[in-house]
């Protein structure tokens, strides 16, 4: 079995995807990694070339310090140190050694991801492993957006929510269709939560490897592999009543103009419109909305990834791959 990806926008059911497969007796994929990002960068191009030893060292710390990989929660001394020794090894290397040693930690042979950023890292992973598979995840964009402003504070404008849901879904797509038959699967959420088993039994079918039914009890088990910060729902078995809340927590207001931005997208998943055609006042709500607080939402994604940049040239500790933007 080869190492597998998935993908899609944050709040998409990711995190529900990775606990399942996670129960499984062969499988293990550890917390978010896009601490790695910084390090696709400043590889590119040169990904089948080995590291310099000097950049190797600042690398290695910056990755042992980070409070992101620090939520895989296993120790790494002795690779971190083997490798530094080892002087020449390449990102697509190091990268598979750390995983394989968390799969190893935890009594099973192969090993996957779940980081929703990586949506835009397609081409980069095919490159880095090219037998790698790929599950993109998708979810309604509008219960995307409850969730995330629930989480997150500063992510309550709906027009941005919109169109950075949209832009993440075609981003994904466009890039995975460029890769080549057979290489990735695509799943929505709501369809995960109202038929678990035969989806479940699907994407096994995908990653060639047995489905077990155990996978679906993953609840019993959630604990050992993630933290209580994040909902409660993952603690409890699958339930449909996590699909469509837009539809009794949505202000119509909101809905009205979450569909106006991200209505070809909607439309193309065949999600429900309700809304009708826009009038001019809600296109003017709706460019208002956008022209405030896009500038905001742009200024988080380059602050963080400039300290992400900052924190891996320099081999320093930084939260940003979390959400809070510290570096130290």
């Amino acid at each position: 079995m080869e190492p597998f990806f998935i993908i899609g926008a944050q709040r998409s059911g990711t995190t529900l995807l990775r606990l399942i497969l996670n129960n499984h007796s062969k499988i293990a994929i550890p917390e978010e990694g896009t601490f790695w990002m910084p390090l696709f960068r400043a590889m590119r191009g040169r990904f089948n070339q080995p590291i310099d030893p000097r950049l190797l060292k600042v690398y290695v710390n910056y990755i042992k310090v980070n409070d992101q990989f620090k939520t895989w929660k296993m120790d790494a001394e002795n690779v971190f140190d083997t490798l530094i020794q080892k002087g020449a090894i390449t990102l697509p290397e190091l990268m598979s050694q750390l995983y394989q040693t968390f799969a190893s930690c935890d009594g099973k042979p192969f090993w996957g991801d779940k980081t929703p950023s990586f949506f835009r890292m397609v081409s980069e992973l095919h490159h880095l492993f090219p037998k790698a598979k790929f599950i993109h995840v998708i979810r309604d964009g509008r219960d995307v957006y409850l969730s995330m402003k629930k989480i997150e504070k500063g992510r309550e404008n709906v027009a941005v929510a919109a169109l950075e849901w949209s832009y993440k879904i075609n981003k994904a797509r466009h890039q995975l269709n460029t890769l080549p038959s057979g290489v990735f699967h695509e799943l929505k959420y709501e369809s995960l939560v109202l038929s678990p088993q035969h989806e479940i039994k699907t994407i096994c079918e995908f990653l060639n490897i047995e489905y077990e039914p155990a996978m679906l009890d993953f609840w019993k088990s959630s604990e050992k592999y993630i933290g209580t910060h994040h909902s409660a729902l993952i603690f409890q078995p699958i339930s449909h009543d996590s699909r469509e809340k837009w539809r009794h927590q949505l202000s119509k207001k909101d809905n009205e103009i979450f569909e106006l931005v991200a209505y070809k997208t909607l439309h193309k998943l065949e999600y429900p419109l309700i809304s009708g055609k826009a009038n001019s006042l809600r296109w003017i709500k709706a460019a208002l909305k956008l022209v405030f607080g896009l500038p905001k939402r742009a200024f988080q994604i380059v602050y963080t990834m400039l300290v992400l940049q900052l924190a891996a040239r320099f081999g320093k500790q930084t939260r940003a791959a979390g959400g809070k933007n510290t570096l130290a």
